[in-house]
């Protein structure tokens, strides 16, 4: 896919603001908008036969889709699951779910979430099975798998301005829950929300 196919794909303000990013350290400045989604168990779409999805069991699994998704579970407190997807024996992909609350790190946000809910983060899909229905086929298995475990709701948030992940999200789910802007300069950090989502800085 040539750059400006990609860049229409997500969206030309998600495509700046991934290039501001890049050039704005971390520490100094970040903002953000993101969309709280409901995602219904009861809907379904064909997943290739070819992807295999599990939950993690082992600490090397774990770490596995740690290293994957560049997520670290020392860094909360939270209760967290993940699975993997894997393609012809390769790890293909991961995705993490956090009960309790989860913490937007990066921003200094905490959502919380009520003992039936659960809150879906850093699905990552390696480079060389993307556009190969691996998300798809995460989407499939571990949505019924955290209904089955008793999360009766099941939530992510997406940024509206990458169409791509907006469209394919939306389509799974049932409901808008709400939106939460983010705003952090060095160490102030200040949150707001609208709609049913409760937001938190910590």
């Amino acid at each position: 896919m040539g750059l400006i196919e990609k860049i229409k794909k997500q969206g030309w303000i998600y495509s700046f603001a991934i290039l501001f990013n890049r050039i704005v350290p971390a520490w100094l400045f970040r903002c953000r908008r993101f969309v709280v989604l409901q995602l219904d168990e009861t809907r379904s779409n064909p997943a290739p036969a070819n992807v295999e999805v599990s939950w993690c069991q082992t600490e090397s699994e774990y770490t596995t889709v740690e290293e994957l998704t560049y997520f670290r579970r020392a860094n909360s407190e939270a209760d967290f699951v993940a699975c993997q997807a894997k393609r012809d024996g390769k790890v293909a992909g991961g995705f993490w779910a956090a009960s309790k609350w989860f913490d937007e790190n990066g921003i200094g946000v905490r959502i919380e979430l009520e003992p039936q809910q659960v809150w879906l983060f850093a699905a990552v899909v390696e480079k060389q099975f993307r556009g190969q229905g691996v998300h798809s086929a995460v989407l499939e298995f571990i949505i019924p798998g955290l209904a089955s475990k008793g999360f009766k709701e099941i939530f992510l948030s997406v940024n509206p301005d990458n169409l791509g992940s907006y469209h394919v999200h939306k389509k799974r789910s049932k409901q808008i829950l709400g939106t939460v802007y983010s705003f952090r300069l060095f160490s102030i950090a200040i949150c707001w929300s609208r709609g049913s989502v409760k937001c938190d800085r910590f």
